[in-house]
């Protein structure tokens, strides 16, 4: 009887131990360690980092890269536009003050023009004044036609077209009623003569 009380004890003290033993393990085991069982949100935290660092470029959109040729592009546009304009706008210049240049010297010329005719113009009548003080009225006016003074001018210079450069004088009392001026008598001289020498030319 006293052995079986024994027997028993003992097996009871295995069961108990065995017990305590697994007891032990298991609370051992139940703690996880931060290092080797990681929080679940830092797990997918440190995934999509390291998915987006695994991800390869073709892959993915290169925002920044199609930013800069975006502006690169706008540059180059906006400097060819500019290059053209300033272009343009150095030739508008150019051609500006190409023909204000010609302007110019177009009036200087015309000016000048003016000034050589109204000098040829005094020093012809000039010299038709003298000629209309000869008394050989026919060798003045062929002098007259080899300077190239027309009657046209005679006409002119001399006023022929008021009647008292005409007449000596209209009055017929006077001896001198309706006897030409040498004005008039030149001119009607010049213009025998340029009809006359302008015929032989063309004949000739």
């Amino acid at each position: 009887m006293r052995v079986h009380h024994v027997l028993l004890m003992a097996v009871f003290v295995i069961l108990v131990c065995n017990y305590s033993v697994l007891g032990s393990t298991t609370r051992l085991r139940s703690p996880k360690s931060p290092i080797n069982s990681p929080d679940p949100a830092d797990a997918f935290i440190n995934g999509q980092r390291m998915l987006r660092e695994d991800t390869t470029p073709q892959g993915t959109i290169d925002r920044d890269g199609e930013e800069t040729r975006a502006v690169a592009d706008m540059r180059n546009k906006l400097g060819n536009k500019m290059s053209v304009w300033l272009t343009n706008r150095k030739i508008a210049t150019a051609e500006k003050a190409e023909q204000k240049a010609l302007m110019a010297a177009e009036k200087a010329a015309d000016k000048a023009y003016i000034a050589a005719e109204k000098a040829k113009n005094l020093k012809n009548m000039k010299f038709a004044k003298e000629q209309v003080r000869l008394k050989n009225l026919d060798a003045a006016a062929e002098n007259l036609f080899n300077a190239g003074i027309t009657p046209e001018y005679l006409h002119v210079w001399f006023r022929l077209d008021k009647t008292k450069n005409q007449w000596m004088s209209k009055s017929p009392s006077s001896p001198l009623y309706y006897v030409p001026t040498p004005q008039y008598q030149l001119w009607e001289k010049l213009t025998e003569t340029t009809q006359r020498l302008s015929s032989t030319k063309h004949s000739v």
